[in-house]
């Protein structure tokens, strides 16, 4: 991209957005594509995208405290949140863009002894590895049975 052109950094956010709840990937789909713009901002302030927190619990359909969790599920893939003072109002107002750092997940999640990232102990370390078969009773209602009315109707 040359003459100064930004890069659209919509589609790597959505890209990391992937790993996360479907509501993280819904909400950051409405602020990439209905909020933001190529450069990951909005287009009248340049930088940084603005819809309140009450604005978008209402178009994802959800409690704002909800929103708020979510919202801390997409700052590790490079969400920033800032909140901070409005320049006309002076009201607390958040500032999105999608510019931020990204935070590598350093959980071991082979932590956990049965979390199968060992082979079952068995009598033929060497022997492949069998399917399991469940079995599941299936109970059908009797129908023939005559139905029997409790209480007054």
């Amino acid at each position: 991209m040359s003459n100064g052109a930004a890069k659209d950094l919509r589609p790597s956010f959505m890209m990391r957005a992937l790993s996360c709840s479907s509501h993280a990937y819904k909400l950051a789909g409405l602020l990439s594509f209905r909020y933001g713009s190529k450069d990951g901002a909005s287009r009248r302030n340049g930088r940084f995208i603005f819809p309140s927190q009450e604005m978008l619990a209402r178009d994802r359909g959800v409690a704002e405290r909800h929103l708020r969790r979510i919202l801390k599920e997409l700052t590790p893939i490079g969400l920033r949140v800032e909140i901070r003072r409005g320049p006309r109002t002076g009201r607390e107002t958040s500032f999105y863009s999608f510019d931020g750092p990204i935070i590598p997940d350093t959980r071991d999640l082979n932590s956990d002894p049965n979390s199968g990232h060992e082979r079952p102990k068995s009598s033929n370390a060497t022997a492949p590895l069998q399917p399991e078969f469940r079995t599941f009773q299936t109970i059908i209602p009797d129908t023939t049975a005559p139905l029997t009315i409790i209480g007054n109707h």
